[in-house]
C-alpha cells in the first residue's frame, strides 16, 4: 500500500499543495503529513458538501482542485487521465467494474453515461454523464463511480452555485458527492474518464487487508 508521505509527495509532484476533507482515522497518517509538510494546507470539513465549497473556493483561489473520497486507494495514472480529460467537470468512472466483488453491489454508484468504454485509446469522443445511483428505467450502467472528480475555474463556478441552491432549499446537510453530481449533469456537462480498474474503495476489514497488498 502506497504511504502517506508518498502520496503527498507524488501529489505535490503533479500541483497538489491544498487538502480539504472530513475528519477520518483511517486518514490519519495523511492528514498529519499534510498539516506537518512544508508548503501544504489542510482544511477540515463538517461535510462533503462543505469539502466541495471548500475545494472549488480554492481552485478559483488559483490551486488545483480534484474532490477524492477518503477511503479510496488509486494508482498515479489515474490521477494523471483524470488531468488531462477536457471538460470543466469530470468524474473518474471504473469501467470493469462488474469484476469487483458483488457483495456491495447495492451500495456502490453505479454510473449511467451516453456512451460506454470503447477500449480503443484512439477514440477522442468525449463521454458524458448521466446518473450515479439514481438512474431512470432503461438506463445502461457502463461503470462505477470512484469517488474522484475535478473541477476547472468554470466548474468550480457552477459546483459552488448548486451547492448554494441546495442550501437553499434545505438539502445540503444530508448530501452526499453523487446527488451534487446528478444536479450538476442535469444543469450542464459533466464528462466522464474512464479507468480499468487499479483502485480501491477500503470499506470493510477484508478491503482493509486487501488495501496492504495494493500495488
Amino acid at each position: 500500500m502506497i504511504s502517506a508521505n508518498s502520496f503527498i509527495g507524488q501529489a505535490l509532484e503533479r500541483g497538489f499543495d491544498f487538502y480539504t476533507g472530513v475528519p477520518c482515522s483511517f486518514l490519519t497518517p495523511l492528514i498529519n503529513g499534510v498539516i506537518s509538510g512544508t508548503g501544504l494546507q489542510y482544511i477540515g470539513a463538517a461535510s462533503e458538501g462543505e469539502a466541495v465549497a471548500i475545494a472549488a473556493g480554492a481552485w478559483l483561489a488559483g490551486r488545483k482542485t480534484v474532490v477524492i473520497y477518503g477511503d479510496i486507494l488509486f494508482r498515479p495514472h489515474i490521477l494523471d487521465g483524470l488531468m488531462e480529460t477536457p471538460g470543466d467537470i469530470v468524474v473518474a468512472v471504473d469501467a470493469f467494474w462488474q469484476r469487483r466483488a458483488p457483495d456491495s453491489i447495492n451500495q456502490r454508484d453505479l454510473v449511467a453515461a451516453d456512451q460506454p468504454y470503447s477500449g480503443n485509446f484512439l477514440d477522442d469522443e468525449p463521454v458524458t454523464l448521466r446518473s450515479i445511483g439514481a438512474h431512470d428505467d432503461g438506463a445502461e450502467i457502463c461503470g462505477e463511480f470512484i469517488g474522484m472528480v475535478r473541477f476547472s475555474a468554470e466548474g468550480a463556478r457552477i459546483a459552488l452555485a448548486e451547492i448554494d441552491a441546495m442550501a437553499a432549499e434545505g438539502l445540503l446537510r444530508n448530501a452526499d458527492l453523487p446527488e451534487l453530481l446528478n444536479r450538476l449533469a442535469r444543469r450542464t456537462t459533466v464528462n466522464v474518464h474512464y479507468v480499468t480498474g487499479y483502485w480501491l474503495d477500503v470499506d470493510t476489514l477484508r478491503d482493509l487487508d486487501d488495501a496492504h497488498h495494493f500495488p
